[in-house]
C-alpha cells in the first residue's frame, strides 16, 4: 500500500491527483480490491469476473482523484 499511495502523492505534486483528493484512502481502497480480487480468484473466480471487478474499480478513479467531480 505504501508504494500506491506514494505514486499517487507524487501524482497530486504533478498535478494528475486533486490535492483535495485522500490520498491514503484511495491506496487503501484500491489495495482492499486488489486483495479481494486475489481471493476471489483463489476460490475459482473466472478471468471475466476479475476484470468486471477491476472495470468497477476503475470506474471510481476520476471521481477519487478529482474533488471536483
Amino acid at each position: 500500500m505504501a508504494g500506491l499511495e506514494r505514486r499517487l502523492r507524487r501524482g497530486v505534486a504533478e498535478h494528475e491527483v486533486s490535492p483535495d483528493a485522500d490520498v491514503a484512502a484511495i491506496a487503501r481502497y484500491y489495495v482492499t480490491v486488489q486483495q479481494g480480487m486475489s481471493i476471489q480468484a483463489r476460490d475459482g473466480a473466472t478471468r471475466k469476473d476479475l476484470e468486471a471487478i477491476a472495470r468497477a474499480a476503475l470506474a471510481a478513479w476520476s471521481v477519487l482523484i478529482d474533488k471536483t467531480k
